[in-house]
């Protein structure tokens, strides 16, 4: 009878573990109520799966960007975020103790992607604080220099911060860029030739909006000296030959 009444007590004892609804070890986990594994468990599997979390109550840490501890996180109104503002980042904390941190972070609002480093070893050559990582996208490449000359772009350029342009010219070629306005204007100078014989070249090309894909040489002139001789082209020797943008 007692080995009956043991079984009978074991088995209710398991029923009722088994089917209970409060925070025991044989529920599913989640990242409210532990289970098989602990909350905190759950929440560094969803992040080492790529989840991003949100500082809540759920995920009690610190708003701070530059205390928050390793892992994914994302939200707005967060304390020193790389430009100063609270617009909703997504930030990657990969190193973080007192004297060493690696911290990334994107704007979901611009875009824009930063990196924090900081480290107690003067030769690392790391610069320190926040550092914006410059995106570069090819949006156009070929070769044109007529004024009225349309030149159609792969993107939208007001997804851009500032375009970089690469003007050929007879014996040489300058890369010029500049904030993103209605008319972009790129001036440039350089010194050809050999020290005994050098020549001199200025030119002015203008790029204007046409569209948010399409742009208009408005201007393009160029001045050679040729040892006091001077030769001004109106086109046709200066070309754009690649436009990227930079975000």
């Amino acid at each position: 009878m007692k080995q009956k009444k043991t079984i009978q007590n074991l088995y209710k004892i398991v029923k009722s573990h088994i089917g209970s609804n409060t925070d025991d070890a044989h529920l599913p986990a989640d990242e409210m109520h532990n289970g098989f594994m602990t909350r905190q468990q759950v929440q560094d599997l969803s992040q080492a799966l790529g989840k991003y979390l949100a500082p809540d109550s759920i995920h009690p840490i610190e708003r701070d960007i530059l205390k928050m501890p390793v892992g994914h996180w994302t939200g707005s109104g967060l304390g020193n975020t790389p430009d100063g503002t609270s617009d909703h980042f997504m930030v990657d904390v990969l190193i973080s103790t007192d004297d060493r941190k690696l911290i990334r972070a994107v704007s979901t609002i611009t875009g824009e992607m930063w990196e924090y480093n900081k480290s107690p070893e003067s030769y690392m050559l790391y610069p320190d604080g926040w550092t914006k990582q410059e995106r570069v996208k090819e949006l156009w490449s070929g070769a044109v220099s007529e004024v009225g000359s349309q030149i159609k772009l792969s993107d939208n350029v007001n997804n851009y911060r500032k375009l970089r342009v690469t003007i050929n010219f007879p014996g040489g070629y300058v890369v010029k860029t500049s904030p993103i306005t209605a008319d972009n204007m790129y001036n440039f100078a350089d010194v050809l030739g050999s020290d005994a014989t050098p020549s001199f070249v200025n030119g002015k090309v203008m790029l204007s909006i046409v569209n948010d894909t399409n742009l208009k040489i408005t201007r393009n002139k160029t001045v050679q000296d040729n040892n006091g001789s001077f030769t001004v082209s109106t086109s046709a020797n200066t070309k754009i030959t690649k436009i990227e943008g930079l975000k």
